[in-house]
């Protein structure tokens, strides 16, 4: 008796959890594929899901909590920096206007030409 053919698992439930291909992968996290096999093997990313001898699928729901993951972090070293950037008049948020406003002096001015 043969073995059925697994089912088409690009965003479909399959056994309760949804379940995605590699490309779909690539394109949720931006890696490329050398990226994704390096750090599964370094267990720094979801590990993929044996469908069949030659094709394999990752857990939809721990690709976006990988992704969830790295926002967080960007957003906890964000936290610690201190705020530099000035926002536009009328704008509030976390970086608040701290840089000097104002007209920009002939000497600032001079030495953006001579760069260009």
């Amino acid at each position: 008796m043969s073995e059925a053919a697994p089912p088409e698992v690009s965003g479909r439930k399959v056994g309760g959890q949804t379940l995605i291909r590699l490309k779909v992968v690539v394109q949720r996290t931006g890696l490329p594929i050398s990226s994704i096999y390096e750090m599964m093997d370094n267990d720094e990313f979801p590990h993929s899901v044996e469908l069949s001898e030659r094709r394999v699928a990752w857990v939809e729901a721990e690709i976006d909590a990988w992704i969830a993951a790295r926002i967080a972090e960007r957003d906890e070293k964000l936290e610690r920096i201190p705020l530099t950037r000035a926002t536009l008049p009328g704008q509030s948020g976390r970086h608040s206007s701290t840089l000097p406003t104002g007209p920009i002096p002939p000497s600032a001015t001079a030495q953006t030409r001579r760069r260009s």
